[in-house]
């Protein structure tokens, strides 16, 4: 499986680049903001790459940084939402932007990307609330806590960086049959009693306390 591709810039638009890899031209779908920040032609180009197989294609979607490959296997990961409305999302909103709708519940502004009306856009809210962690892998913790404390009012967030002991002990939590969002929010609860520098042992058998919490 293809991880990642370094070459010159043989050709580009606003959806599709062709990467010359030591004599080989590999074209991958982007996303319009990575298009956008693609080097000119005949210079070098670094693209974070998904391989997406189905019965009838293998297609190659490439992305400027490894978080927007991240919100990109997010949606190819819910049902009925394709990788070119993926990529349709990725050209209207920055990550930031996702992850504020996400949290916000904001199905109206969804409906801006080509292809969403309300009922999708709606559906998806559903499943983008409970991939919050995954959706901002790229973000760092500093920038998310601002984005928590920027939401609105009733929204609620329960940011668990993508590595560490939070995250193992979420996951130990969804082993044990936790809703993903119940295991966020109880290993969060676990943190603000425990401290970020908890063990995940600690941190499990304090989240197991909170597993009911609202």
């Amino acid at each position: 499986m293809i991880e990642h591709l370094t070459g010159a810039v043989l050709e580009k638009d606003a959806s599709h680049v062709v990467l010359d890899v030591r004599g080989v031209g590999y074209g991958l779908d982007v996303s319009a903001r990575t298009a956008a920040a693609l080097p000119p032609v005949g210079a070098e180009a670094r693209l974070w790459v998904t391989t997406h197989v189905t019965d009838s294609a293998m297609s190659l979607f490439g992305f400027g940084s490894r978080g927007e490959r991240e919100v990109f296997e997010v949606f190819l990961g819910i049902s009925g939402f394709g990788p070119r409305l993926g990529l349709a999302v990725l050209s209207t909103f920055s990550i930031e932007e996702i992850v504020r709708i996400a949290i916000a519940g904001d199905a109206h502004t969804l409906k801006k990307v080509p292809g969403i009306g309300l009922k999708k856009a709606e559906k998806l809210i559903v499943e983008l609330k409970g991939r919050v962690n995954k959706l901002s892998a790229g973000i760092g913790a500093e920038r998310m806590a601002e984005i928590g404390r920027s939401a609105p009012a009733g929204a609620t967030i329960e940011f668990i960086p993508p590595v560490g002991p939070p995250r193992e002990a979420v996951e130990a939590l969804e082993a044990l049959d936790l809703p993903p969002v119940a295991a966020r929010r109880a290993i969060a609860r676990a943190i603000e009693a425990l401290g970020p520098a908890a063990t995940t042992e600690a941190l499990v058998r304090e989240g197991l306390r909170h597993r009911r919490a609202g």
